[in-house]
């Protein structure tokens, strides 16, 4: 289906569609404007923000996070790496992964996902955020 034959979808949609890329492992296909119909002059910002979404999806750990930091202020040294030993399975740490992603791409919830990432990726958010800023619905 071309582009123009698809409609274009809301902001929400495509944030939505963003993240369903990410966790495929997809994320290339935002670059094709058959499989990502946004408004033509949007099409950069959104790219931005899978680029931006996609690192902060593969390097997530929740022991880098805000909230783990608050989480763990006044436990003593043993507590924590005890607590990050747990939260560094792979179960645990597929499960914050998905639970994040979901947060970055509902754009209802997408505030919320800040004290979940990695504290390093911040910049990478704001820069996300400054950037679905320049979407609008169509």
């Amino acid at each position: 289906m071309s582009s123009e034959n698809m409609q274009e979808m809301r902001k929400a949609q495509l944030l939505k569609l963003i993240g369903s890329l990410i966790r495929a492992a997809d994320g290339d296909l935002v670059n094709k404007p058959s499989c990502f119909p946004c408004p033509a002059e949007q099409h950069k910002y959104y790219k931005v923000i899978r680029d931006c979404f996609q690192v902060i999806y593969t390097d997530a750990d929740y022991t880098k996070s805000q909230a783990f930091i608050i989480e763990m202020m006044g436990k003593s040294d043993g507590f924590i790496k005890m607590r990050a030993k747990i939260l560094l399975t792979p179960a645990k740490r597929k499960s914050h992964r998905e639970k994040l992603l979901a947060k970055l791409s509902d754009l209802n919830q997408i505030d919320n996902a800040l004290v979940d990432i990695n504290v390093e990726h911040e910049p990478l958010f704001r820069k996300a955020i400054n950037s679905l800023g320049y979407c609008h619905d169509s």
